[in-house]
């Protein structure tokens, strides 16, 4: 096995590992997987507000095109996924165990509310669970390059309408909006994680677009004006378009 290979081995188990165990941390732990902190009430929120702040800054900042051609001077572009994704892992898996709950609760959905909320719940993983499976480029543990997976890198470059992306632009995204407002019970943390994570995920759809049109120029711009950001509104527009690329 040459030296390139192993190296090779060695991100792929480890941005297995990270960007699983993430994912794991998150759905089974949750949201405030350490004992509540000694603080007031303000003091907590705040500590919540900066894990979401560092979460921001690390997963759009790594994701821009800026930031990966700088990178690119340093480390090879077949690993620049794999490290995004151990890093993006980590530092998720900081805000899933570090997040302090509130005790003050603001809403409590019961009988059919609840039910709704969670069937609302359901409904987003499965469009998400479409939308990943439509945009055949989705690697979300950067394993494609290492793998020399050609058709994948051959899907991302192409412009394309399949499946939600001929309702909207961003189904991953507004998938995650549901999923982080259809929680039965409404505490000040969920609250504050409800409107910070959504106005990370409008920002970072902008500045995602941003870069696709730099590189899909006027296609992705008509693709832009005929099909609505997150909410499916009017009726799937035809022809080509761009699938978007996770956050």
């Amino acid at each position: 096995m040459t030296a390139r290979s192993k190296h090779g081995a060695v991100a792929v188990a480890a941005a297995s590992s990270f960007g699983i165990a993430a994912f794991i941390v998150l759905g089974v732990v949750g949201l405030g997987g350490v004992e509540r902190f000694a603080w007031s009430e303000t003091g907590l929120l705040a500590w919540d507000a900066c894990l979401s702040l560092l979460f921001f800054l690390q997963h759009s900042g790594m994701a821009r095109a800026e930031f990966r051609r700088r990178f690119g001077a340093i480390v090879a572009r077949d690993y620049h996924g794999v490290i995004y994704a151990i890093v993006s892992g980590l530092v998720l898996a900081l805000v899933a165990s570090l997040w302090q709950r509130s005790n003050s609760c603001l809403l409590v959905l019961r009988g059919v509310y609840a039910w709704i909320a969670r069937g609302s719940c359901g409904l987003a993983l499965f469009v998400f669970a479409w939308s990943s499976w439509t945009l055949r480029s989705f690697d979300p543990l950067g394993l494609a390059a290492l793998r020399g997976n050609r058709h994948a890198s051959m899907a991302a470059a192409r412009l394309e309408t399949r499946g939600p992306y001929r309702w909207v632009r961003h189904p991953t995204y507004a998938s995650a909006l549901v999923l982080i407002w259809s929680a039965p019970e409404l505490t000040s943390d969920r609250l504050l994680f409800g409107v910070l994570w959504t106005a990370w995920i409008w920002m970072a759809s902008v500045l995602e677009e941003a870069d696709l049109v730099a590189r899909f120029g006027n296609a992705y711009r008509e693709y832009r004006r005929r099909v609505p950001r997150f909410v499916p509104w009017r009726i799937p527009a035809e022809g080509r378009a761009s699938a978007s690329h996770p956050i």
